[in-house]
């Protein structure tokens, strides 16, 4: 179960290092059950994914190859170019 204290501290710890001090660029979300959060730190892109179209709710943090779809230029909400902290 990674659902637990522990886990979820460490994640939390994980997440600032990688996001505070960040730009919130972009928020779409491609499925029903499914958010994209964009970021822009100094000059490397990266996407929050969070997922819960299965019967757990699943994170992921990704700094690789990160480009926001083209059919999803509208956004969900006035948020971006906001900083993160």
């Amino acid at each position: 179960m990674i659902n637990h204290y522990f886990f979820l501290r460490q994640v939390a710890v994980d997440l600032q290092k990688a996001m505070v001090g960040s730009l919130l660029t972009a928020v779409v979300s491609p499925h029903k059950d499914e958010l994209q959060l964009f970021f822009q730190q100094e000059e490397e892109p990266s996407m929050l994914r969070l997922n819960w179209e299965t019967d757990q709710f699943l994170v992921k943090h990704q700094n690789t190859d990160v480009r926001l779809p083209r059919a999803y230029e509208k956004q969900l909400f006035e948020g971006w170019n906001r900083k993160v902290i």
